[in-house]
């Protein structure tokens, strides 16, 4: 059995946290992480948005989430930039896609793994950080 991996967006303190565990309540999940060498300490639902790793890593070996920007490059010539995109789960394909926030419009076409590999993408951002790297995406949905 594969541990899930995730990380949440404190919404007040505007900053990025590993989750060490989450325990779901009826109507509620809370979780739980670390400060420092503070200790433990707990976020309840509305005081964060949660992210879950996607099961793969980028170039730079670095885990991929939900809401992470990413940049593909061309596999031939890495020194061409095709697109850049956001991580985006689809509930209703129940899968992450990557949402293409300018360049080519079909370098994201296609599924991991046949079309394009993690390997020629570059996490950029993340849509919490970043918020304006998310203007495009967010214009449109509006």
């Amino acid at each position: 059995m594969q541990n899930l991996k995730a990380r949440a967006w404190l919404i007040e303190e505007k900053r990025m946290i590993v989750v060490a565990s989450m325990v779901g309540l009826p109507q509620k999940t809370i979780i739980h992480y670390v400060i420092g060498d503070t200790g433990l300490r707990w976020a309840d639902p509305g005081d964060f948005v949660l992210m879950l790793a996607v099961g793969w890593q980028d170039r730079n070996g670095r885990d991929a989430y939900d809401g992470d920007i990413v940049q593909l490059r061309d596999r031939y010539d890495p020194s061409k930039l095709l697109a850049t995109g956001a991580i985006i789960y689809q509930p209703m394909e129940m899968r992450y896609q990557i949402v293409v926030l300018e360049g080519d419009l079909d370098a994201f076409e296609g599924e991991l793994g046949i079309n394009w590999l993690p390997e020629e993408l570059e996490i950029i951002g993340n849509r919490h950080k970043n918020p304006e790297m998310m203007k495009e995406y967010s214009d449109e949905k509006s």
